[in-house]
């Protein structure tokens, strides 16, 4: 059996939520940075991304899987380490320029026609869960597999039904989750279009709200022209082909390629993977994100000797929001590439 504590070594507390803890960590011998997510109680939550990601692996904009088990009695995944998420970017730069949008669009587009081509569907897609770096630069990755499911049962896509919960983020979830119908591989395209608009206008039209059922009302009534007002008639085009588009058939994820590509061609955009940040940016991001996740407070189930601590100095040391606030301050800046 495998000893995790010889072979890795946990660092800070990223994130904290219902289903569990992620903390940074590193692999000893090899000096790569990983990520490792510990489920809190008994949700099986862990075990179906397990399987998911399993599924997965090969894809390019996957994380790579690389452990699964136990540590310290809670049951742990260990997945490749990317830099940040799609909701930092936007917090530093306000607005994505349109380049910008149109190159997360094609990667994950891409990236959503692998996995669906696995009978897998995400189901949460939302910035947090977009993120840049990696093994690759300038590649787009899809992370967070919790609520995924397999949409195909022997072969046959599980039936259509009316009588589901609701699953997803309300702020990115599509029309049919509010309406309790079963998601298929079309309701990932819905959501992922909301997060475009969202990188593009700073906001959603229904951003005031947090209540499920009227967010699906609101996104039942606007048009599309109120939604992707500013972008490209072509995004509406998307939108509406996938709002008709029925429960048993997937997209034609070629065509939604090739209508993303006719904007950049009509607008003269390069399509490369040079984004909005650069390597000062991201190296802001990257202590921004350090800085923060030291105001989380230290879990109970890492061991004194699992973790760095930083010898204390009597001189009088900036507070933590100190740092952040002057960090802030360096990432409010525009730079458009178009």
């Amino acid at each position: 059996m495998r000893n995790i504590n010889s072979e890795y070594q946990v660092g800070r507390m990223i994130s904290c939520g219902t289903f569990g803890q992620v903390f940074e960590g590193i692999h000893i011998q090899k000096k790569t940075k990983v990520v490792i997510k510990r489920e809190i109680g008994n949700r099986q939550t862990l075990k179906q991304e397990k399987k998911i990601l399993k599924s997965l692996q090969g894809i390019k904009g996957v994380p790579k899987f690389h452990f699964s088990g136990q540590l310290n009695g809670a049951d742990i995944i260990i997945l490749e380490n990317l830099e940040s998420d799609l909701a930092v970017q936007k917090r530093a730069h306000g607005k994505l320029s349109l380049k910008t949008v149109l190159q997360i669009a094609l990667q994950s587009i891409g990236i959503l026609k692998q996995i669906h081509g696995r009978r897998i569907i995400h189901r949460d897609l939302k910035p947090e869960n977009i993120m840049i770096g990696g093994q690759y630069k300038g590649q787009i990755y899809i992370i967070d597999y919790g609520i995924s499911k397999f949409y195909m049962n022997k072969g046959q896509q599980i039936p259509f039904r009316k009588d589901k919960y609701f699953v997803g983020t309300i702020k990115y979830a599509s029309i049919s989750s509010h309406l309790g119908h079963e998601q298929s591989p079309k309701d990932d395209i819905e959501s992922l279009l909301y997060v475009l608009v969202e990188l593009f206008n700073g906001e959603l039209p229904w951003e005031a709200y947090q209540n499920a059922e009227v967010t699906g009302r609101l996104k039942q009534q606007i048009t599309d022209t109120q939604l992707f007002k500013g972008l490209p008639q072509q995004f509406n085009q998307i939108y509406l082909y996938i709002r008709k588009l029925p429960y048993h058939q997937n997209p034609n994820y070629d065509n939604i390629l090739k209508v993303l590509e006719s904007i950049a061609a009509d607008l003269d955009i390069k399509i490369d993977e040079h984004f909005e940040w650069n390597k000062f940016d991201t190296h802001l991001l990257e202590t921004f994100n350090i800085l923060k996740s030291q105001i989380v407070s230290t879990s109970p189930w890492i061991n004194d000797s699992q973790v760095n601590y930083e010898s204390e100095d009597d001189e009088e040391e900036e507070t933590l929001e100190q740092k952040l606030s002057k960090i802030n301050n360096l990432l409010e800046f525009d730079n458009p590439l178009i």
